[in-house]
């Protein structure tokens, strides 16, 4: 750029922009600190910034394939029990099925695993892959190894073999 180097960050605008919970910052910054961005751009900003909230997932669990979300209700319910009143030995071997054996804190192991939930997120209305990101994950927790066949039916495979395989891809997909 001809005269680039004349211009530099004392003496150009800067401009704050962000989306969702950063859109939410924009927003805060521009109102407590007026004049230190030339401009800010949110969108989707929050209304209410909210710490724990666990229905985010409500509409995931309401749409997914119901044997998906049945197997991962039974892994998560059974994790939450194993972190919260398990023995120390429980709550290492917890974390060794995910191959989290590193992480202090269950709040963390948890984070982690949450991972393929959030590929919800990804999916779009015209974009139908039912073995890429979201369908490929309940794809693999629906194959009973043992049968060697999915599990269609509204049940899924049940809590071993689901734990099983939930450990395996967060071991082999999000590690």
């Amino acid at each position: 750029m001809p005269n680039g180097t004349r211009v530099g960050p004392d003496r150009a605008p800067w401009v704050i922009i962000g989306g969702s919970y950063p859109g939410a910052l924009v927003a805060w910054t521009m109102t407590q600190h007026p004049g230190i961005f030339a401009a800010g751009w949110a969108s989707s900003a929050v209304v209410q910034a909210q710490d724990y909230f666990w229905s985010y997932f409500d509409i995931v669990k309401q749409f997914m394939p119901t044997n998906c979300s049945n197997d991962i209700q039974a892994v998560i319910t059974h994790l939450d029990n194993v972190f919260t009143t398990g023995s120390p030995a429980d709550q290492a071997a917890a974390k060794a099925t995910f191959a989290l054996s590193n992480l202090q804190y269950a709040d963390d192991v948890m984070a982690t695993i949450r991972a393929p939930i959030f590929s919800w997120q990804e999916l779009q209305p015209y974009y139908q892959d039912t073995q890429a990101g979201f369908y490929a994950f309940c794809n693999y927790l629906e194959y009973d190894r043992v049968k060697k066949q999915y599990e269609s039916s509204g049940s899924g495979v049940g809590l071993q073999t689901a734990l099983g395989a939930y450990g395996n891809w967060t071991q082999y997909e999000i590690r």
